[in-house]
């Protein structure tokens, strides 16, 4: 009773994250406390590899540390996980047309498309808006798993395996009511 009580919790848990991550997908991070995210790219070879799931956690924006890796919103609203370099403060005007000055991060990949380490800067610069938070842990290759999990077939085979499971018990319900008679 106990199990099914801690399953049912598990579940709706989830059931919840998912659904708020479909409706708010960038603030997951500040809200849950963490978000999952697939690494898609070669840039942060050899710490994070394509196909790693990469778990970053909420995390204070004007506390970064140089090395630390961070998740943010590129200008071309892509989600990208690159190094944080420095802090710098960039004059932007306001929605009321004064110019005011806000902090930036600036980051950097660790290798360029082709694998090789680099020391380039990233040419744009994020604001507190656009940071999601900061790396916590990896689990090497599940990326590749959760977006295989996620495309129609992945979907598929998931109903496909739910199908097999509740078969399977059916058929062991039905093998041992026939055995007790």
């Amino acid at each position: 009773m106990v199990g099914k009580v801690l399953l049912l919790i598990v579940f709706a848990y989830l059931v919840f994250y998912f659904t708020f991550d479909k409706v708010a997908p960038n603030k997951t991070a500040s809200t849950m406390g963490y978000k999952t995210y697939n690494i898609l790219s070669p840039s942060m070879k050899p710490v994070l590899n394509e196909g790693d799931l990469v778990v970053i956690i909420k995390h204070d924006f004007n506390a970064l540390e140089e090395g630390d890796i961070v998740t943010f919103i590129d200008p071309h609203k892509n989600v990208v996980t690159h190094l944080f370099v420095r802090y710098e403060n960039q004059t932007v005007q306001n929605s009321n047309g004064q110019s005011i000055t806000e902090k930036v991060i600036r980051t950097k990949p660790l290798s360029d498309q082709d694998g090789n380490l680099t020391d380039s800067i990233d040419y744009w610069k994020i604001n507190e808006n656009n940071f999601i938070g900061k790396y916590s842990f990896k689990i090497a290759g599940m990326g590749s798993i959760v977006m295989f999990l996620q495309s129609w077939l992945g979907l598929v085979f998931i109903f496909l395996f739910i199908s097999f499971i509740f078969v399977v018990r059916y058929l062991l319900k039905t093998m041992k009511k026939e055995s007790i008679k």
